[in-house]
């Protein structure tokens, strides 16, 4: 399934690391107690593989002016977003909150969450805030992705919160930084 996926989505939406995309996908069909959250959808890539792997995704971004400094897109995002969702057939499986994280993490209706992945701003500030506004709607039993663990200032938040947070489990695989509450087998982590 997830082959089908990548054939289908990434010539089109143009994700060029199969790696990353196939830990969310493993990471969001690994199931548990609680939903998937994605902080920083842009086009709609990774909140297309979480979806069809790991059924209800809620997508936060606030496709504005603001939030999209680190990424200089042409034209109405947020409308791209929501025609790539129906495009890809997983606008049911989708709850898109378009609101900045901060927003989000207040409102949030207090259902736990299994998956957080946070790409969003990519700044070391944006990323300790992101952490910590959601870190108390996790799961039991959790990981918390963060992508662009290569960026400088997300490679030092994340360093910090792992020396404030100590996460039973940390993994860095192509770029990406994961904490996890259960040791994650070779087909959610990746290659060493």
């Amino acid at each position: 399934m997830f082959c089908r996926t990548w054939q289908e989505v990434s010539p089109i939406l143009s994700w060029d690391h199969r790696p990353a995309a196939r830990r969310l996908w493993e990471l969001a069909a690994t199931g548990g107690e609680g939903t998937i959250v994605e902080i920083g959808s842009y086009l709609g890539n990774s909140t297309v593989y979480l979806a069809r792997s790991g059924g209800e995704v809620h997508a936060i971004d606030p496709h504005s002016p603001q939030s999209m400094t680190q990424l200089h897109p042409a034209g109405e995002v947020s409308e791209c977003f929501l025609e790539n969702l129906e495009r890809f057939s997983v606008s049911d499986h989708v709850r898109y909150h378009r609101l900045t994280s901060l927003e989000a993490a207040r409102e949030w209706n207090g259902q736990k969450i299994r998956l957080l992945f946070i790409d969003g701003l990519h700044t070391r500030e944006a990323v300790l805030s992101d952490y910590h506004a959601w870190q108390r709607h996790l799961a039991h039993q959790h990981a918390v992705l963060f992508d662009d663990f290569l960026w400088p200032e997300v490679d030092q938040a994340v360093r910090e919160l792992r020396a404030e947070v100590r996460p039973r489990y940390f993994y860095v695989r192509d770029g990406q930084a994961i904490f996890s509450t259960r040791r994650l087998g070779l087909r959610q982590a990746g290659l060493p």
